[in-house]
């Protein structure tokens, strides 16, 4: 769906703000809400659904990628490496020379090998750093080298109401109930005539139950990726 048909749905099906006789709100500036006797702006909605996708995204991994893009460039001697912030979690390391996965670990698993902090060779494991959205690789690589990842992300582009007739980068099924969470912060909107603690927490509860790893669409994920044994480590 376009932003503006997500816009659509949350004015008319969710917030029933559609403004007074004959308004055409697909085509007003953000100054003429008040005549219009809209109570939320076409930019404060794009602000509000941009939070919700990303939102969605991060709490149901919904978009897994491998793009050739998000390869990391390995310099011989050098062990730690930064991941770009859109990704959400890392799926599988794979090293180009070796030509198969990388096993994650953890530093604690490493404290029992001899001189493991200097230790040079074709790397075999790798460590992510939460805090500071890096990867480590054990051992120290001694040859420039790629990474490739498959890793769940971020929509690579915010969403503008000046380009409102882009697609959301989204599986299109998600769409209408991570709106869920576009209402529930257009109702903490403060003022009069839209602040509503109860029904923003309504639609945030039914957010809730569906963008998590135990809802419905977390299941789904689960079941695509069931029999796979590849092992991975969270980034938040």
């Amino acid at each position: 769906m376009t932003l503006v048909q997500l816009i659509k749905h949350l004015r008319v099906s969710i917030l029933d703000d559609t403004g007074g006789t004959s308004v055409l709100w697909e085509d007003l500036a953000e100054d003429d809400v008040e005549a219009a006797q809209l109570r939320w702006s076409n930019e404060e909605l794009t602000t509000y659904i941009n939070e919700a996708v990303n939102r969605a995204c991060r709490a149901s991994f919904l978009i897994k990628k491998a793009e050739t893009d998000f390869d990391i460039a390995v310099t011989a001697g050098t062990a730690i490496y930064q991941l770009d912030t859109r990704i959400i979690r890392v799926k599988s390391v794979e090293l180009a020379s070796k030509g198969k996965p990388l096993f994650p670990t953890e530093y604690e698993e490493l404290m029992g090998i001899q001189n493991w902090r200097v230790r040079a060779s074709t790397p075999e494991m790798y460590i992510i750093d939460e805090s500071d959205k890096q990867i480590t690789l054990y051992p120290i690589p001694v040859i420039d080298d790629t990474l490739h990842l498959i890793y769940y992300r971020l929509p690579l582009v915010s969403l503008d109401w000046g380009s409102n007739s882009n697609d959301v980068e989204m599986p299109e099924e998600y769409q209408i109930d991570m709106l869920d969470y576009a209402a529930h912060m257009a109702y903490l909107k403060d003022e009069a005539n839209t602040f509503d603690p109860q029904r923003s927490e309504y639609y945030r509860q039914k957010f809730t139950t569906n963008f998590t790893d135990t809802s419905v669409y977390g299941e789904l994920r689960r079941k695509r990726s069931k029999g796979r044994t590849v092992r991975y480590r969270d980034i938040f």
